[in-house]
């Protein structure tokens, strides 16, 4: 099968799941596809139309298609006339599809166009040689070529270590004068802060065994991050949106007084924070979409996926593999979207049978690569779980065990009573009273 068919295969089934799921376009655009990117004529029309629908709150479907490109018809245009319009969306709608496929589709289009740049200087240099035309002309045709293809890969291009240290040396000088923000993202927990540094751009991986409440930890991590920095998206694999709203109510009204005054002050608050929750999405490739399309339309800055065992992965000769191409995908989401990325995970059921249960590296489930991926790894240990007598029942430690910039080996500890608010900074004698910190 020749690329320009897998280019025309692809155009058509990336058309066709949007016609069965509009979102479809909508994440396209987050990863930068254009109508300029289609090589049909008449894929790249319908493309088109189909972004205009979605800006405007309509579609796509058959109806807003054929509707849309009545104007397209005629002599010159991409349909001749309505039979050839209605024949080329009968083609599309029956195209196989698959929802975990948009990336290789996409990446399909966008190589195809690269290469349909390079076949027109291939032209334009094989005119430019039938004419006698200086070498000079001719490598600058190529090199403008080349340069426009790789750009849209290394766009930053190439510099000197030296303008690097010098950039951020300036930067950091701005920040301590106060002229310019750090880009920090801080948690709602100071002494994690001074310890562990999140910023745009960060993998991090929070690991523990059930019950050790890490899943509050990240909620309430982006819940200080949507209230101070900007929005932020929780993806709720593992539980239901009744259950994830009532673990919500439950957190947010914790604490003395009346409670209606308590509800109606956590309903304010709320009604303020720009946190977004997905519930609905089970597979890679969804929560993938739902990741891209919050960044593109809220401007998401940070995101979570609870957890990442709980996902339907991409099959693959082992399961360890699935989970390495699952962590490999968020980590670089992360990255390339300059978002703080959290990703829970699960611990191995071995720690259990030692006699200090505290999380350990070779404790992480399943695949090597997570330790490999992520940025900063913190496993939260709660020790009450597991010894009811302890002294600080509701001490919670946040162990960061990897961090690329900065300390490990480091032991943070916080305040968290499980079912009765949310991870506070430490507090050694903690008792009754809730302080001002919600």
């Amino acid at each position: 099968m020749s690329r320009r068919t897998v280019a025309d295969l692809s155009e058509a089934a990336l058309l066709s799941l949007a016609l069965r799921d509009p979102s479809i376009v909508d994440e396209a655009g987050a990863v930068g596809l254009t109508p300029e990117d289609f090589g049909d004529r008449r894929y790249k029309a319908l493309w088109s139309g189909m972004v205009r629908d979605r800006a405007s709150g309509v579609g796509p479907d058959e109806a807003t298609v054929l509707e849309r490109h009545e104007t397209d018809l005629g002599i010159g245009r991409p349909f001749p006339d309505l039979s050839a319009l209605v024949a080329v969306v009968r083609t599309i709608q029956s195209t196989p599809a698959r929802r975990p496929s948009f990336d290789a589709y996409v990446a399909a289009i966008v190589e195809y166009r690269e290469r349909r740049e390079l076949l027109l200087a291939a032209a334009e240099i094989q005119a430019l040689h039938a004419e006698g035309s200086p070498t000079a002309e001719i490598r600058d045709v190529f090199e403008g070529a080349m340069i426009r293809v790789q750009g849209r890969a290394t766009s930053a291009g190439s510099g000197p270590a030296a303008d690097l240290f010098v950039a951020a040396k300036e930067r950091a000088e701005r920040v301590r004068a106060g002229v310019e923000v750090d880009d920090q993202i801080m948690t709602g927990l100071p002494s994690l802060d001074r310890t562990l540094r999140y910023h745009p751009g960060h993998h991090a991986l929070m690991a523990g065994r059930p019950s050790m409440g890490k899943t509050q930890l990240a909620l309430g991590v982006l819940k200080s991050i949507a209230e101070t920095q900007g929005p932020a998206l929780f993806v709720s694999v593992e539980m239901g949106r009744d259950s994830l709203a009532s673990r919500l109510y439950s957190s947010s009204i914790a604490g003395p007084g009346d409670l209606h005054a308590r509800e109606l002050e956590a309903a304010e608050r709320w009604a303020r924070t720009p946190l977004l929750v997905e519930t609905e999405a089970r597979t890679l490739s969804e929560v993938v979409s739902a990741i891209r399309i919050a960044r593109a339309q809220h401007g998401i800055i940070a995101f979570a996926v609870d957890y990442l065992q709980r996902m339907t992965l991409p099959k693959a000769d082992s399961r360890e593999q699935a989970v390495s191409h699952a962590s490999a995908t968020l980590a670089n989401l992360a990255h390339q979207g300059g978002m703080l990325g959290i990703v829970l995970s699960q611990l191995n059921r071995g720690l259990e049978s030692r006699p200090d249960k505290r999380p350990m590296m070779s404790d992480l489930r399943e695949s090597g690569s997570l330790e490999q991926d992520a940025d900063s790894i913190v496993f939260v240990y709660r020790d009450a779980y597991y010894n009811p007598s302890t002294r600080e029942p509701t001490r919670a430690d946040l162990i960061i065990s990897k961090q690329r910039n900065g300390r490990a080996g480091v032991t943070v500890p916080a305040t968290f009573e499980p079912g009765n608010g949310w991870f506070r900074p430490y507090q050694p004698e903690y008792a009754e009273g809730w302080g001002d910190d919600d």
